[in-house]
C-alpha cells in the first residue's frame, strides 16, 4: 500500500511555521541520517542529527484535504517539531525522485549510534569570544518574557556591550552563535508560537524552556546586572487597595511574604519572577497563569461594579482562590425555607412555577446554583454561605412531583422555571389542577412555603360528544360542548406536530386566556389513529375538514367501529360508507357471471376472485391478487379481461407486463383459457410493428426488459387494464422499470404475486404506491407510520392498520385456505422463453443438427443412423435445460439460463408459503449446477441420484421435515420411494416416457398423502421440448419410440416425423 501523498501545506499545518523554517534548514542541510518508510502502516521510521541525535516516529493517515500528520520525536519538543518537519521534507524529496527507502533502520541505527559514542566522548570545543545570554524583563501583558542576545569578549578579556543576533530563531544556523544548549532552548520557545528573539514562555514547552534557560548560568535581569537563578515554589498573595479613595478599589498580586513587585509567565504551572532577587520558580496556585496574567491587568474596580465583580470572580475562578470585594457574610441559622411562586409567563402565556429560598431575612433564586450568593443590607454587602446539598433536594422534590425545569429565557441563565407538561398520562392544565388539589398541601406540609400570583388562572370544561360529517371528498369532527362546536381536525394536527401519542387524560384546548376544554383520550385515540392513516400531512380546508384520497375507504368502517354509533354520530357520505362496509365484507360484493367464451370452469375461490376484479373495476380501484401459486392467477385474469371485453368495458388493449421466460406461458393459457381474446406478444426484434397496431388485439403480453425499452410507445397509450405478472419485479421503486411503468397510462392496474412481500415493507408499499399512488403516502411517510414501528418495535396496532387499510385491495388465498375444493392432483405446464445468448444457441445447434440428420437419413437411412440421431436430440434437450451440459465451445460462452432463472423464481415463492418440493431431472449433471445454485442461495434441500450412499439419510432428512426441498434424478429416485412429506412436484426436464413421468409423480401422490399436490412441468416454449410434449398427443408410437432411448423403436417412425423435432 502506497504512502499518503505529503504536502508542504499540510507540513506547514500540522508543525507550525517555526518548526518549519528550522526543519527546512535540516533538510537542505541533509542532517535526516536515516529513514526507512512502511507503507502499509503508513508509518516512518528516522533519526535527526543537530546537536544531539533524535529519533522520530512519524504517522501519515489520509485526510479529506491532505494527509494528517502524527509525528513523535524524544527532542524536548517531543511532537511535530522541526525533526518531524526535516524528515518529511526529505521523503517528500525522496518520493519525487523515486528513491524512498525501506531498509533495515534497527540495524543502521544502531550502528549510527556505535559510531557516536566515540564521537559524544570527545566535547565539541565552546567557541570563546563569543556567547548567548538570556535577559528577562517586563512584557506588556504584565508578565515577563525571556531574550535571546549575544556578546562578545573584547581584546582585554572582558565582554563587550549587548548586541541582537542576526536573523529569525526559525532560520537560524546554530552553529554559528549557539551552543547544543542553546539550540534546544531556541527549538522549545519557537514551539511555544514566538516569531522572534524576544519569548514569552507558555505552556509545559515553556515550563521546560525555564529550566534549560536557568540551567545555563547565563540567565540576567535586563534592567541589571544582576543574575536570574532557580527559586523555591512560592504562593501568591492578593489584596484589595483603595488608595484612601470610597470611590474604587484596586486588585494587589504579589509574592507571599514580599512586598516588592512581582512578574508572572503562562506556563503550566505558572512561574513568578521576582525582579528584586532576581529569583525564578513555580507558583504554588489553583489559578492558570493566563488567569494570573489577567488578574494583574485588571482596572479599578468602581464602588458601584463590586458587587457584580465579587459575583463574577466567585463564578469564574476556582473557589476560595482570592478574596472578593466585599464585606464577609454573618450566618444564618437553621434551614433555609423552599419558596414556590405559581405564575403565568406573559407574553407567552405559559404557566410555571418559581423557586426561591429564604435564608432568615435574605431570599436568593434558586439558581444559578452556587456555593455562596451575594446580598445587599441597608449598611454592607454580605457574602452568604449556601446550602448547596439543601437546595439540590428540593429541586429533586420538585421533579419527583413532575416537574421540569426549564430555561425562560435565553440570554439570562438565571431566568430558570419550573414547568408541568403534557405527559403520557395528564395534559398540562390537568396536572397543574392535580399538583394545586394535593401536592401542593403536601409541600407546605413539609415546610414549604407556597404562592399563588393572581396572573395564574385554572378554568376547564369537559367535552360532551363528537358529530362527523363525510363529504364526496372530505371528512369533517366535531367537538359539542355546551351550545357551542370546535372543528376536531386541526386541533390534532397541530397536536401530530409534537408526535402522535396522546396523554390519558386528553386533549386540552385553551379555548381563551384561563379557559380550557378537556377532550377525553378513549375519544381522540382512534380519530388520531385515522388521521395519521390517511394522511402525512393532513390537508384540511378553511372549515377544518380532512381531505380524502378516494381509496381510503376502510379508515371510516375502522372509525366508526371504534367509537360506536353513540359516541360520533355521522351526518352525510352514506354511498361511500355504505361501500366502506362492501369492502371490508367480500361477501357482499356483486357476483360476477363467468364469462361465456372462457375454457374453463372456474372453482368457487376461483369465482369469488373473479367477483373481487369485477368490484375493483366497478370503482377503478387497483389491486394485488396474491393467491398461492397454483391456484390459478393467471386464469382469474384471463378470465377478467375477458369479461371486461364481452360486457363492453375493453375499449383499449389489456398490457400484460412479465418475466420474459413467463411470456409464453400467457400465450398458450390464453389460447387455451380464453380463444375469444386477442393475444399478442411483444417480443424479438420484429416486434415494433405490433406495437403500432394495438387496436388489432385485445391483450398484448410483453416482459419487464422490453416494457422499459418501449416506453416511449407503449407508456402514453390508454390502455384499459395493466397487469405485472410476479410484480415482486418492482419492489424497488427507484429501479428504472419500476419509474417506467408507474409513467403507462392505465385505467386500471393489478399486481399479480404469490409473494407480495419477501424481504420487508418497502416492497408491500411499491406496489400499491404503483397501483393506486398516494393510499399508502411516500416513502417517507410510510417508513415513519408502518415500517419502522412493525419492523423494528413490533408494533401490532400499526400492523393491523396496515392490515385493514390494504385489505379491500388484496386479495389471498393459500393452498391450506382451498384445500376442500382442489383436486387430489393438479398439473400445471409452465413454459418458458429461452432468450438471448441460450436462444442463439439452440438456433445454430438446431439447424446444424437438423441438416446432419436430414443428411443421415438420406445417405444411411435411420436404422444406421439412431445413434447420431439421438445425440443429436440429447444436445437440443440439455440447451434447454443448461447450455452447460452441451460440451461444444459455443455453449462454453452463453451463461444464461431462462428455465434455471424461472426455477429459482419459483422455489423462491413456492418455499416462502411452506410448500415441500420434490424436483425431479433425468441429467445429474442438471441437479449438481441446480445445487450449486441452492448453496448460494442458502436454501437447505437433500439429494438422491445414483451415487449418494446414504440413501435412506437423505430420504429421511426430507420426510421428518429438517429441509423443504428433494432433488431426485430419474434412475435414482423415479420408483420405488414413498414421499408424501411433499405437496409439490417439479419436472424439470419432460420425461418422453409419460408412465415414467407419472411414476416419479407418484412419490408424492399415493396413498396415505392427505394433502392436494400440484405437479408443475417446465417445458421450453419453440424447442424440441414442446414438440415431443405436442407429439406425445397425437402419436403414443412416437412417444414410445423416445422415452426407451432404444434405437431399435425409432426404426418404427418415418423420417419426417423424425425430422418433424428439429423444426
Amino acid at each position: 500500500m502506497p504512502l499518503p501523498t505529503v504536502t508542504r501545506g499540510a507540513i506547514l499545518a500540522a508543525c507550525g511555521a517555526g518548526a518549519f523554517q528550522r526543519g527546512q534548514q535540516y533538510a537542505e542541510d541533509q542532517r535526516v541520517t536515516d529513514i526507512r518508510v512502511d507503507g502499509e502502516a503508513g508509518v516512518i521510521y528516522s533519526a535527526v542529527s543537530g546537536g544531539d541525535i533524535y529519533e522520530q516516529e512519524i504517522h501519515l493517515a489520509p485526510g479529506q484535504r491532505q494527509a494528517r500528520i502524527s509525528g513523535y520525536c524524544d527532542c524536548p519538543v517531543g511532537f511535530n517539531c522541526k525533526h518531524v518537519t526535516a524528515v518529511l521534507l526529505t521523503v517528500m524529496r525522496q518520493m519525487e525522485s523515486g528513491n524512498v527507502s525501506s531498509g533495515n533502520f534497527a540495524l543502521s541505527n544502531w550502528q549510527r549510534r556505535l559510531h557516536a559514542i566515540g564521537r559524544a566522548s570527545t566535547p565539541l570545543p565552546e567557541r570563546r569570544d563569543r556567547r548567548v545570554i538570556y535577559l528577562f524583563d517586563r512584557s506588556a501583558d504584565g508578565g515577563f518574557q525571556v531574550s535571546m542576545r549575544r556578546v562578545r569578549r573584547r581584546k582585554d578579556g572582558n565582554w563587550g556591550k549587548i548586541e541582537s543576533i542576526p536573523g529569525n530563531p526559525w532560520t537560524y544556523e546554530g552553529n554559528e552563535h549557539l551552543s547544543p544548549h542553546d539550540d534546544t532552548i531556541v527549538e522549545l520557545l519557537t514551539n511555544c508560537g514566538n516569531a522572534d528573539w524576544d519569548f514569552a514562555p507558555k505552556g509545559r514547552l515553556g515550563t521546560l524552556a525555564l529550566a534549560e534557560i536557568l540551567a545555563t548560568g547565563r540567565a540576567f535581569l535586563a534592567s541589571s546586572d544582576l543574575p536570574v537563578t532557580a527559586g523555591g515554589e512560592r504562593r501568591l498573595a492578593f489584596t484589595w487597595d483603595d488608595n484612601g479613595s470610597v470611590e474604587q478599589t484596586q486588585l494587589r498580586v504579589m509574592l507571599e511574604d514580599c512586598a516588592g513587585e512581582c512578574l508572572a509567565a503562562a506556563t503550566e504551572p505558572p512561574h513568578y519572577l521576582e525582579p528584586a532577587t532576581g529569583l525564578c520558580g513555580v507558583i504554588d496556585t489553583p489559578l492558570t497563569g493566563e488567569q494570573i496574567l489577567l488578574l494583574m491587568q485588571m482596572p479599578p474596580v468602581p464602588e458601584h461594579s463590586r458587587l457584580e465583580m465579587a459575583q463574577l470572580l466567585a463564578e469564574k475562578l476556582p473557589a476560595n482562590s482570592l478574596p472578593l470585594p466585599v464585606e464577609q457574610p454573618a450566618s444564618v441559622a437553621g434551614e433555609p425555607v423552599p419558596l414556590l411562586r405559581l405564575a403565568r409567563r406573559e407574553p407567552q402565556g405559559y404557566l410555571y412555577a418559581s423557586l426561591h429560598f429564604l435564608y432568615g431575612k435574605y431570599q436568593v433564586p434558586a439558581f444559578p446554583s452556587r456555593p455562596t450568593q451575594i446580598v445587599e443590607t441597608e449598611n454592607q454587602r454580605l457574602l452568604l454561605a449556601r446550602d448547596e446539598d439543601f437546595e439540590s433536594d428540593a429541586a429533586d422534590e420538585l421533579e419527583g412531583l413532575g416537574f421540569t425545569g426549564y430555561r425562560l429565557s435565553a440570554g439570562d441563565p438565571g431566568d430558570i422555571g419550573f414547568l408541568l407538561p403534557d405527559d403520557e398520562i395528564l395534559p398540562s392544565p390537568l396536572r397543574w389542577q392535580e399538583f394545586l388539589e394535593r401536592d401542593a398541601d403536601a409541600l407546605r406540609a413539609q415546610g414549604w412555603r407556597v404562592e399563588t400570583d393572581p396572573s395564574f388562572q385554572l378554568n376547564i370544561t369537559r367535552a360532551e360528544s363528537l358529530s362527523g360529517e363525510l363529504g364526496e371528498d372530505s371528512l369533517g369532527i366535531q367537538v359539542n360542548f355546551g351550545d357551542e362546536q370546535l372543528a376536531l381536525l386541526p386541533l390534532l394536527v397541530r397536536a401530530l406536530e409534537y408526535g402522535d401519542q396522546l396523554p390519558e387524560g386528553g386533549l386540552m384546548v385553551e379555548l381563551e386566556p384561563d379557559q380550557w376544554l378537556n377532550i377525553p383520550s378513549d375519544w381522540l385515540r382512534p380519530v388520531l389513529d385515522t388521521l395519521i392513516e390517511l394522511h402525512e400531512e393532513p390537508d384540511l380546508d378553511a372549515d377544518g375538514r380532512l381531505k380524502l384520497h378516494r381509496h381510503n375507504l376502510a379508515p371510516l368502517t375502522q372509525l366508526k367501529d371504534a367509537l360506536g354509533e353513540r359516541e360520533l354520530q355521522w351526518s352525510g357520505g352514506e354511498e361511500r360508507r355504505a361501500l366502506a362496509r362492501q369492502l371490508k365484507n367480500l361477501k357482499g360484493v356483486e357476483a360476477v357471471a363467468p364469462p361465456q367464451g372462457l375454457n374453463a370452469d372456474l372453482r368457487h375461490y376461483q369465482q369469488e376472485g373473479l367477483n373481487w376484479l369485477g368490484f375493483l373495476h366497478r370503482f377503478r380501484f387497483g389491486g394485488i391478487l396474491a393467491d398461492d401459486m397454483g391456484l390459478g392467477k393467471t386464469l382469474q385474469t384471463l378470465a377478467f379481461i375477458l369479461h371486461l371485453k364481452e360486457s363492453g368495458e375493453l375499449p383499449e388493449a389489456a398490457l400484460i407486463v412479465a418475466p420474459t421466460s413467463l411470456l409464453g406461458n400467457w400465450l398458450h393459457e390464453a389460447e387455451k383459457f380464453t380463444p375469444g381474446l386477442r393475444a399478442v406478444v411483444s417480443h424479438g426484434i420484429d416486434r415494433k410493428p405490433k406495437l403500432r397496431k394495438l387496436a388489432d388485439c385485445d391483450l398484448l403480453i410483453t416482459s419487464y426488459a422490453l416494457a422499459q425499452r418501449d416506453a416511449d410507445i407503449l407508456a402514453p397509450h390508454p390502455f384499459s387494464l395493466l397487469v405485472l405478472d410476479e410484480a415482486q419485479a418492482i419492489k424497488n421503486p427507484r429501479a428504472k422499470v419500476s419509474q417506467a411503468l408507474r409513467n403507462y397510462s392505465a385505467e386500471q392496474r393489478l399486481c399479480l404475486t404469490g409473494t407480495p412481500l419477501e424481504n420487508h415493507l418497502g416492497e408491500f408499499w411499491a406496489q400499491f404506491d404503483f397501483l393506486m399512488p398516494g393510499l399508502l403516502g411516500n416513502d417517507k411517510s410510510f417508513n415513519r407510520l408502518y415500517r419502522n414501528p412493525i419492523e423494528k418495535h413490533g408494533e401490532e396496532t400499526r400492523q393491523r392498520q396496515l392490515r385493514n387499510r390494504t385489505a379491500p385491495f388484496m386479495l389471498r388465498r393459500t393452498k391450506g385456505q382451498v384445500a376442500g375444493e382442489l383436486p387430489p392432483k393438479t398439473e400445471i405446464v409452465q413454459t418458458v422463453t429461452l432468450g438471448g445468448g441460450q436462444q442463439k444457441l439452440y438456433q445454430a445447434v438446431r439447424a446444424s443438427m437438423e441438416k446432419e440428420v436430414r443428411k443421415l437419413l438420406q445417405n444411411k437411412g435411420l436404422a444406421k443412423s439412431h445413434i447420431q440421431v439421438l445425440d443429436a436430440l440429447l444436445k437440443l434437450r440439455q440447451i434447454c435445460c443448461d447450455p452447460a451440459l452441451v460440451k461444444i465451445p459455443s455453449a462454453a460462452k452463453v451463461k444464461q439460463s431462462a428455465k434455471l432463472e424461472a426455477l429459482l423464481e419459483m422455489l423462491e415463492e413456492m418455499l416462502a408459503e411452506g410448500r415441500k418440493i420434490l424436483l425431479f431431472s433425468q441429467f445429474t449433471s442438471m441437479l449438481s449446477i441446480i445445487e450449486r445454485e441452492l448453496n448460494k442461495r442458502g436454501i437447505a434441500h437433500s439429494k438422491l441420484t445414483g451415487r449418494t450412499r446414504k440413501r435412506d439419510e437423505a430420504i429421511d432428512r426430507f420426510q421428518s421435515g429438517e429441509v423443504p426441498l428433494f432433488l431426485i434424478s430419474l434412475k435414482a429416485g423415479g420408483f420405488g420411494l414413498n414421499l408424501t412429506a411433499a405437496d409439490t412436484v417439479i419436472h424439470y426436464d419432460p420425461w418422453w416416457n409419460p408412465a415414467a413421468e407419472n411414476q416419479a409423480t407418484d412419490r408424492a401422490h399415493r396413498i396415505g398423502q392427505q394433502k392436494a399436490v400440484f405437479v408443475y412441468k417446465l417445458i421450453a416454449e419453440g424447442t424440441i421440448e414442446e414438440r415431443i410434449q405436442q407429439l406425445q398427443q397425437r402419436k403414443q408410437s412416437l412417444a414410445d419410440a423416445l422415452l426407451s432411448g432404444e434405437g431399435a423403436a425409432l426404426s418404427r417412425l418415418s423420417g419426417e416425423e423424425i425430422l418433424e423435432l428439429f423444426r
